[in-house]
């Protein structure tokens, strides 16, 4: 649809409402299901059902998800419209911030709790709405439906075959829900929304020893304290103070004993970032000074660090696009503004090849008990 048909159509919000509950019960039906990262095998049987009784041909892309294709009547341009499929290895609790769940997964230790399930039935809802102006369609739509983006990247399955196959939009669209936003508003700005992603491990490998006497030790844990330490400093001599950028560690694992030197030490983090150019800088220099370090102490460090990932980066012309289109339904009330989100997300890599734009939902309703924070 062209933005002037948007706009001279005011009935699309009532539409859109009366496929409400259509999504409600898609909605809660993933949610009770979950699925990790590259294991979504029932959820997307279901997704092909649901293209199937709407009479909407779809391929199914192994380990990258489904493909599902509205043409228009007339040619025109290819417009990609993606959800993402997996849950996270979080065990749900029965109740949200203010109640007990409407519905709960239904496999103990998954959870849809980044959202994924929303976005699923958002995307099955609005191309019930599509089949319903098809006529009105000058072109293309393209439904993805994504594997994987908690991490494991399988968009790179879904990009290899619509490589090969010729499938080449013109612009894309994601849409995330967002639990730092109130319901019914909806973030849409142009450059970065959310940030790229490095990530990183590193052993540091060291001579254990007797608590007593820790001068015939090379202690990996004294080691690790000053890496640590020095990489904490290294973000503030290295990255401008006007580029957002984070390191952080989440995991680290030594000895078994407290009276006992272990040998070896491993630690995993993850740097976020804004400017790609940043994050090539930081990592080359974190290895020195990680190598360095090591060696300072008596000990050796194997370092592996990841290329950095690119941040998520709205196209301008796109995102004007979808602030009229958004306007012109829900109204201007409806855009807000937010920080833009620090986490990563594998939409960067499609935004990457076509430019688009990528929403933020806002779902933080006190009465209901909504909007505690996403993988919490």
């Amino acid at each position: 649809m062209s933005m002037d048909e948007t706009k001279v159509n005011p009935d699309l919000l009532r539409e859109a409402q009366g496929i409400l509950p259509y999504m409600i019960e898609q909605r809660r039906w993933y949610h009770t299901w979950p699925e990790l990262s590259g294991r979504e095998t029932g959820t997307i049987a279901s997704v092909c059902a649901e293209l199937e009784s709407m009479h909407i041909r779809y391929v199914v892309i192994p380990d990258g998800g489904v493909l599902g294709f509205i043409d228009g009547d007339t040619e025109g341009k290819t417009v990609l419209l993606r959800a993402d499929l997996d849950a996270l290895p979080v065990e749900e609790s029965e109740c949200n911030l203010a109640r007990k769940r409407s519905c709960i997964s239904g496999n103990p230790g998954v959870s849809h709790m980044c959202g994924h399930d929303g976005h699923i039935a958002m995307l099955l809802g609005a191309a019930k709405l599509l089949l319903a102006h098809r006529d009105r369609i000058k072109g293309h739509i393209v439904l993805m439906f994504e594997q994987g983006e908690e991490g494991t990247f399988n968009i790179g399955y879904i990009h290899r075959y619509m490589r090969e196959n010729r499938i080449e939009p013109d612009t894309c669209w994601g849409i995330h829900l967002y639990a730092l936003l109130d319901t019914g508003r909806i973030y849409l700005q142009s450059g970065a929304v959310k940030a790229g992603v490095m990530f990183f491990h590193v052993d540091i490998n060291g001579r254990g020893g007797h608590g007593a006497r820790p001068d015939a030790a090379c202690s990996p844990i004294d080691c690790f304290t000053a890496v640590y330490d020095g990489i904490s400093k290294h973000r503030l001599r290295e990255v401008p103070p006007f580029s957002p950028f984070t390191f952080s560690v989440g995991a680290v694992h030594a000895g078994t004993k407290g009276n006992v030197i272990p040998d070896s030490l491993s630690f995993d983090g993850t740097i976020r970032f804004f400017d790609r150019d940043d994050a090539l800088r930081f990592k080359e220099k974190m290895e020195q000074l990680i190598v360095g370090t090591a060696q300072a102490y008596g000990c050796t460090a194997d370092t592996r660090i990841s290329n950095p990932c690119f941040p998520v980066i709205n196209d301008q012309e796109c995102t004007e696009t979808a602030k009229e289109a958004v306007a012109g339904v829900l109204g201007q009330e409806s855009l807000a503004q937010t920080e833009p989100w620090m986490v990563s997300e594998s939409m960067c890599l499609s935004l990457k090849l076509w430019p688009g734009v990528f929403a933020l939902l806002g779902i933080r309703n006190e009465e209901f008990g909504s909007g505690a924070e996403n993988h919490s």
